[in-house]
């Protein structure tokens, strides 16, 4: 093992062309030429079965500790790390590496790799040492590079990381806590922690390998160190229906507000290990969870926050203005934070901040504070007096942007605006090309990369008649697609849903902000362009289109030649289904042969709502579907399949 444990700063640097970063890094061309040399003796597989040997594995270690591992630790810069990183997953290593992992493992001959087998590395086993040789590759990689960590989430290594976590559990946290290395738990819990921090990682990986059941039990350890890595590996991982799981015993809330604390006031700014911009990140990810964003001001942090916003390097302040962001989504928060004149005087300050992260995420922030777009608060009033009120002088009520200059859209009156998150920006361009195509202007970011970000974005949703809202799990996840979704929600915006993401179901704050509308499915189980007409045709026949009276003086032609007939014929009746009594209803529904004495959520069905399910069964099938299954308990496949049949046959 190297002389000291990975530094964690933490990092995520938006992704970059791989051959601007080496322009910039020329310093890195022969370190890159020497990983080359590392791919190439790894990537000798067949060597793996016919070599198993502990000289070829000391060969293999020693060539990766040389040529990567120590070379990456020579460099602190974020952006070269990135470049190391990103040259690596480029070249398939993450996948590699792992595979020769298992091979090590398996000739090991271990079930999982626990503390006492680390010892053992450390006295002197060749093997067992070469596990610790590529868990520090894994450990510090993944630390350093974004792309790197979400390629290795891909490998099949979560699941070796929580099975030794199971076995570390079994041994007991007295023999972990009077272990002073710890190796095994560290490296685990820490490579966990560097992938879900990622914020372009899928955190459905995490829950599949239940790696949050597996950290839980280290939380009642004794050893505060133990506590901090943990706690700060689930900030990153829990979501809304996990947040619970972590309230147990002592208030981790006020734990990791006094770990924070007591980091500011040490000369190393550090505690346990960890730098206070690492401690307030992992209040941020906590604070994600709807539920803790109260339970976290309850802990009365904003003091400490304001301390660091003035003593702290760019790091930290970045870090603060992260967690109060997050903060600021609850109603309850904001006037607490408005009431803190410190930190509001801080972050209107910050919003001219020579390092353009901050002072962009500051002007976030106090836009947040100003608006509300909470989704505890719609329409309530906010006090005035604050600073907050002098670093955003909008008149209540007011859209934000119309303090801003004019002129950055290419066009004039309302557009489509579409709100979503990068991952899945190639379908969302074939959306916007065939919208643009039917005659719409629409807004994405990607066409307005050069305005300032929060200016542009504000008006796109005021300018807007309609907004996209293309969810994913990232979506609801992302501060800045919430605020989109929300300051369109709190203008009265239209707003559409599209699914982008199989298998999600909008939940959380996204869940408020969407129920009971329709989404368009575009994940792969429906036809992408059959879809995308069906959006089309709802966009047409929204009444605030700019297009809708020229859609509708298409038809008046037709009806003027009409005309005569059309005054002579009775106005027609209004659909059958939709004014069926109630008596009619149940008629309808045990010919359909649904059993209302065991289906009895059925017999509250009126006419209306046999009209709503049958559209929606076809605009929305996966709605339909949960729609019976949760509301109306129609959950049995014969049922299902014969309640369908009737709404198909169902005259309209």
């Amino acid at each position: 093992m190297s002389g000291h444990k990975p530094a964690r700063n933490v990092s995520v640097i938006q992704t970059k062309n791989s051959q601007v970063l080496l322009k910039n890094h020329p310093e890195l061309k022969t370190v890159l030429k020497s990983f080359d040399q590392a791919i190439s003796i790894l990537g000798q597989q067949e060597k793996w079965k016919e070599d198993c040997n502990e000289t070829y594995f000391r060969e293999v270690q020693n060539t990766l500790k040389q040529n990567l591992l120590d070379n990456f630790k020579n460099f602190n810069d974020e952006e070269q790390k990135l470049v190391m990183g990103k040259d690596l997953v480029d070249k398939g290593f993450p996948k590699l590496l792992f595979e020769f992992y298992e091979c090590v493992v398996e000739e090991a001959d271990i079930k999982a790799f626990n503390n006492e087998l680390a010892d053992e590395a450390f006295n002197g086993d060749e093997t067992l040492s070469v596990i610790v040789t590529l868990r520090e590759i894994f450990w510090n990689f993944t630390d350093g590079c974004p792309v790197f960590s979400k390629a290795v989430s891909e490998t099949g290594l979560f699941k070796h990381l929580v099975n030794d976590l199971s076995a570390i559990k079994s041994d007991g946290l007295e023999v972990l806590e009077e272990n002073p290395l710890r190796f095994a738990f560290n490296s685990a819990v820490a490579i966990l922690h560097n992938c879900a921090r990622n914020l372009d990682m899928d955190r459905r990986i995490f829950r599949d390998v239940k790696a949050v059941d597996h950290l839980l039990p280290f939380l009642e350890s004794k050893l505060p160190q133990i506590q901090m890595v943990t706690l700060l590996a689930l900030a990153d991982m829990i979501d809304d229906n996990e947040c619970d799981k972590i309230h147990r015993g002592e208030n981790v809330f006020k734990f990791l507000k006094d770990m924070i604390k007591e980091a500011c006031q040490a000369p190393d700014r550090r505690k346990e290990g960890f730098c206070v911009s690492e401690l307030i990140d992992g209040l941020s990810g906590l604070a994600k969870a709807e539920k803790n964003k109260t339970l976290i001001m309850d802990t009365k942090p904003l003091g400490i926050f304001s301390k660091v916003l003035e003593d702290g390097h760019e790091k930290e302040l970045l870090s603060v203005c992260h967690v109060v962001r997050e903060l600021a989504f609850n109603h309850n928060n904001i006037e607490k934070i408005k009431g803190e004149k410190l930190l509001c005087s801080k972050l209107n300050q910050l919003q001219t901040h020579q390092n353009k992260k901050i002072s962009e995420i500051a002007k976030g922030v106090i836009f947040q504070l100003k608006v509300d777009v909470s989704t505890t608060a719609r329409t309530r009033k906010t006090p005035s007096g604050t600073d907050v009120d002098k670093v955003v002088s909008t008149p209540q009520g007011k859209p934000f942007a119309k303090r801003v200059s004019r002129g950055e859209l290419p066009w004039t009156g309302p557009h489509i605006m579409i709100s979503y998150n990068w991952d899945n920006q190639q379908e969302i361009i074939k959306i916007r090309d065939y919208l643009v195509k039917q005659g719409y202007n629409v807004w994405l970011d990607v066409d307005h990369m050069h305005t300032y970000m929060l200016e542009a974005m504000a008006e796109a949703v005021e300018q807007a008649f309609v907004v996209l809202v293309c969810f994913t799990e990232k979506y609801k996840n992302s501060p800045n697609c919430r605020l989109e979704a929300e300051y369109a929600f709190l203008l009265k915006k239209e707003i559409i849903p599209l699914k982008m993401q199989n298998g999600y179901s909008a939940d959380g704050w996204l869940g408020i902000l969407l129920c009971s509308k329709l989404y368009y499915e575009f994940t792969g189980n429906f036809e992408f362009d059959n879809t995308l007409e069906k959006l089309c045709n709802a966009i047409d026949q929204l009444p605030n289109n700019p297009k809708y009276d020229d859609l509708k003086k298409k038809d008046k032609p037709e009806l003027h030649q009409q005309r005569s007939e059309i005054q002579m014929l009775p106005p027609p009746p209004p659909p059958v289904a939709e004014n069926l009594t109630k008596e009619e209803v149940d008629q309808w529904l045990r010919k359909s042969q649904l059993d209302l004495t065991r289906l009895k959520k059925l017999k509250s069905l009126t006419g209306e709502q046999l009209v709503f399910l049958k559209k929606v069964s076809t605009k929305a099938p996966e709605f339909f579907f949960h729609c019976l299954e949760r509301r109306l308990s129609v959950d049995n496949l014969e049922d299902v399949m014969n309640l369908s049949n009737g709404l198909e046959n169902l005259a309209l």
